[in-house]
Parts: C-alpha cells; sequence; structure tokens
C-alpha cells in the first residue's frame, strides 16, 4: 500500500514502487497507489507513460485509488486499474497478479498505442523503412540529429546563464522612549502597566572623612626667654635650683621659671645670674626690665631678692585653623556623598546576572556620628566617623528591554521591519516614587525612563525580486527593481556568461542577495 502526499513527484513514486516487496504467497509484486485529492500528479498523460515504463520494468502488478475524474479517465486510457475504495482496488491488483495479466496486458502497449496516435508518420516510417530508398532513410536521420542538436542547444542556453541580483533595501533608525515601573510589590510582569517586579536590599557600614578649617586665628607659639640677677640678703651661701619660679608683681602675673641654677656667696649682696623662660607660650611672656621682681616660692622670699636688667622677648603667635559649624556641616555633606557612592557599590555587588541597581533608587540612613574636634578647637583638620544603613530597589534588566523591545516593535512603520541583532535599550532615567500614606502595604517604587533604538528596513523578498527580472535585459531590469522596490542605493545585477544580455527565465538560475544596509 503506497499513500502519496501532496507535495510528492514521479522520482518520489518510481522510488516506492521500486521498493516494493515480492507476496510470501508466490503471486509476484503487487501495489495498490492512493493518489489524494488535489495533487497534481497523474493529471498528465506523461506521468502514466512513467508510471508505465517503471512497472514493466520491476514486473509489478498496480492499481489506483482515486476519487478525481481526471485521473480516473486517464489511468483507464493507459490500461491501469483504478477504484474508489482501497479494498476494491485490492482486489483488482490481486486478481491481475494471480491470473498472469500483469504480463497479458503489458503496460508499455497503452504507451505505443499513444505513442503510434501521437506520432503515425514514426510507425508508418518504420513499418515501411524497407522499402524505401536508402537516401530516404538517411535524409530522416540527419532532420533527427539536427532536430536533437537544436533541442540540446536550446536547452543549455536556456539551463546555462545564470544571473545574481543584489539589492540594498532602503533603511534607517528607530527610536522610542519607553517608560516603566520597577514594583517590588508584584510578583509578574504586567505589560499592559509597563510594571515588572523588583526587589529592595540593605546593607549596613561606616566610613571616615577629614576636611581641613577654614577659620584662621591667632594661637600662641614661642615662649619668651631672658636673663634674672638673685641677689643674696644674707650672710649664709644660697643656692638657686634649675626651675625655680618667679613672677612679675604689677598687673598681670607672669610666670617665669629658671632653666640654671645659680650660687650666692655668702656675703649680703652677692649676687648671681640665671636664663628664665616664660611658662606660657606667646607674646604675653614679653615684659620690660625690672618687671621681674619676685620670687614665688615663700622660702626664698626674704633670703634672696630677684630682677631682670633686660627685658624678657621672643615670646610670638602664628595663624591656625579653628574648627566652626561651617566646617562641620561640610564635613558631614561630604561623607554622606562619599557613603552614598559606596553604598552603592556595596549593593551592586550582591546583585544577580540580569539585575540592575539605579543609583537614583539608593537612599542612606544615618545611625551614629561622633566628630574628633569641638567647636572652637584650634587645629588645621576636623575628622568625623558616620554608620548608616543602605537601602536599593533592583531589577531584572532583561524584563525591562522585553517591554521596551515590544514597544519599539509596534513603532515599526508598514512595510519595514525591525533587523535582527540590532535591538538596544538602556535606562537613562530613574527617579523614587514614594508611596501616598493612604497606600497600604505598598513600597516605594521606581519610574524608569528607558532609551529603545533599533535599525528597520524595507521588506525585500527574493521572490519579488525574481519576479520583476526574469527574461528581461539587464538594463530594463534594474529600472524594473529601482522603479518598484524601496532601495537605498541602485541594484547591482551581473549575468553569467559576461556576453549574455539578458536576465534567465528560469527562476533556479537567478541567484538574489538582500543586503543590508546597517551591515
Amino acid at each position: 500500500m503506497i499513500h502519496l502526499a501532496h507535495g510528492d513527484n514521479m522520482t518520489v513514486v518510481q522510488a516506492r514502487l521500486r521498493a516494493v516487496p515480492h507476496t510470501l504467497r508466490g503471486t509476484g509484486r503487487q501495489a495498490v497507489v492512493v493518489v489524494p485529492g488535489g495533487t497534481r500528479l497523474f493529471r498528465r498523460e506523461v506521468d502514466f507513460a512513467l508510471l508505465l515504463r517503471c512497472v514493466a520494468a520491476q514486473g509489478l502488478a498496480v492499481a489506483l485509488v482515486s476519487h478525481d475524474p481526471q485521473v480516473r479517465t486517464l489511468a483507464r486510457r493507459y490500461g491501469l486499474p483504478v477504484s474508489g475504495s482501497v479494498g476494491r482496488a485490492q482486489k483488482k491488483v490481486r486478481s491481475l497478479a494471480q491470473k498472469g495479466r500483469a504480463k497479458e496486458r503489458e503496460p508499455g502497449r497503452a504507451l505505443r498505442e499513444q505513442q503510434r496516435r501521437e506520432s503515425p508518420g514514426l510507425s508508418t516510417w518504420r513499418g515501411s523503412r524497407k522499402t524505401r530508398g536508402g537516401w530516404e532513410e538517411w535524409l530522416l536521420l540527419l532532420v533527427l540529429i539536427l532536430g536533437a542538436a537544436l533541442a540540446v542547444a536550446g536547452g543549455v542556453l536556456l539551463v546555462w546563464p545564470q544571473a545574481t541580483v543584489t539589492v540594498v533595501p532602503a533603511g534607517g533608525a528607530l527610536e522610542q522612549q519607553v517608560q516603566l515601573i520597577a514594583n517590588p510589590s508584584i510578583e509578574l510582569v504586567d505589560e499592559e502597566a509597563a510594571e515588572i517586579p523588583a526587589r529592595l536590599i540593605r546593607t549596613e557600614f561606616k566610613g571616615q572623612a577629614q576636611v581641613s578649617t577654614l577659620t584662621r586665628q591667632d594661637a600662641p607659639d614661642a615662649k619668651a626667654t631672658g636673663q634674672v640677677v638673685f641677689i643674696n640678703r644674707t650672710s649664709e651661701p644660697m643656692e638657686v635650683a634649675r626651675g625655680t619660679m618667679v613672677v612679675t608683681s604689677g598687673g598681670t602675673t607672669i610666670k617665669f621659671a629658671t632653666v640654671e641654677k645659680a650660687s650666692l656667696a655668702a656675703e649680703v649682696g652677692s649676687v648671681a645670674w640665671a636664663r628664665i623662660e616664660a611658662l606660657a607660650p606667646g607674646p604675653s611672656g614679653n615684659v620690660g626690665p625690672f618687671l621681674i621682681n619676685r620670687v614665688a616660692e615663700a622660702a626664698l622670699t626674704l633670703k634672696v631678692r630677684v630682677a631682670n636688667e633686660q627685658p624678657t622677648e621672643g615670646g610670638s603667635v602664628k595663624q591656625v585653623g579653628v574648627v566652626t559649624a561651617a566646617d562641620k556641616e561640610r564635613l558631614r555633606a561630604m561623607l554622606l556623598q562619599q557613603l552614598h557612592q559606596k553604598a552603592h557599590a556595596r549593593l551592586e555587588s550582591e546583585l544577580a546576572p540580569q539585575e540592575f541597581l539605579p543609583v537614583e533608587s539608593v537612599s542612606v540612613v544615618v545611625l551614629d556620628e561622633t566628630y574628633d574636634h569641638l567647636l572652637g578647637e584650634a587645629d588645621d583638620f576636623v575628622g568625623m566617623t558616620m554608620r548608616v544603613r543602605a537601602r536599593g530597589i533592583v531589577f531584572d534588566l532583561a524584563q525591562a528591554q522585553r517591554i521596551a523591545c515590544a514597544v519599539l516593535e509596534r513603532a515599526v512603520p508598514a512595510g519595514r521591519v525591525l533587523q535582527p541583532g540590532s535591538f538596544h535599550a538602556e535606562v537613562v532615567q530613574a527617579a523614587m516614587a514614594v508611596p501616598d500614606p493612604g497606600e497600604e502595604g505598598q513600597s516605594p517604587r521606581v519610574q524608569l525612563v528607558m532609551k529603545a533604538r533599533g535599525w528597520t528596513e524595507a521588506t525585500i523578498t527574493p521572490g519579488r525580486v525574481i519576479t520583476l527580472v526574469q527574461g528581461k535585459s539587464i538594463p530594463d531590469a534594474v529600472a524594473e527593481l529601482q522603479a518598484n522596490l524601496p532601495l537605498k542605493e541602485p541594484p547591482s545585477l551581473s549575468v553569467e556568461p559576461e556576453w549574455w544580455d539578458r536576465v534567465p527565465w528560469l527562476p533556479f538560475r537567478i541567484r538574489v542577495i538582500v543586503a543590508s544596509e546597517e551591515a
């Protein structure tokens, strides 16, 4: 049983007939060919001629099953059993094999009869060629040879030429802005509302920073130095130890200390000199002569007198920074910005593949902060330590790009198509959307603006190109393409051999290349 399909041709039929096995009963090889309705097979006499040759060569008993009137008529004309059902066809082919009708009804006989009806002159010539003269046979043979040569030459000219047509469709870039929302409160993509799922991520960490103080003021620097003379008020030897404190007695008391010891002889009025240094730095230690006139230690006050014959000098000031409220505010703002950037980097390191974290969605809450200087303290620098909690909203970038691609494809003009691989979408803007107090169960969302871009080109099919150029001269074919197709540039058309000036008629001899302008 051979069931044919709509797309089968005679090559398939012949191959399947050759594969028919011998029956076990020894009745020969039998086949029932079921011809489907609507097929083009067995609607031409040449199909039956090919079928009969194959049947004769293979020694087959064959019957057809078909409801098509044209197929049934041609089958009867060529002596092939045909039936409307498989059962009746099987009976016919079985009976044909058993009675030896496959041999009696030689399938080739119908073909020879059809050939005699179509070419009676040839059969007449065959029957009477023995009675004709030799020159007539040679003349007829020459005519046949010339006809065959012309047929071969025509076939070669029909099949040999080959054309290559290259067209570049008109194209252009397409760009769309797509607005969508990354919402942690949903779990599935909502294409109509342009919403995609998102999730919240958090982290805690601390950071430190330091800035220079901007306000300057004078501050004591070097200490004043000088020399005093000690005078013995007794007749006993006196020893003034290093570090003995001497002071001024008028106005603000300025204190000095000896930096070396002084030894007084055992004689009233004996003197000894010693170098001194102010206890406090700054110009306050610069005092005039004879202003240092008292020994601070009570035990020595009645035994020695002291005086500075020369003024003390060397006490100085310098410009130093001082911590102000403005310095602290500036330091806090700078550290917050640094921690915000650090928070984005730390959160981004926790993302899964294809996830995206807009920097605008990252928020930082200060948990603790301390400064290393109080207001008004003199220092060129002020520092602080801050501990923060960071939070961000992340989403699947691929989901956002799919929505953007769908929007871009809907914007493609009629007659054009978005080129594969040309689509690109990126987030160009993001903003936080905080829900209203009345929206219970809603989390903060991110409003996104994406820029979607792609390359579109006019739709040109190879079949359309072949229809426009086949059989035309090269100039006419080029003009036809330019007049009927949206092209970026004039088409390229070449024909082989080069001396041939027309496009072939046969479609399979025309090669069409549709080149992308973007490439």
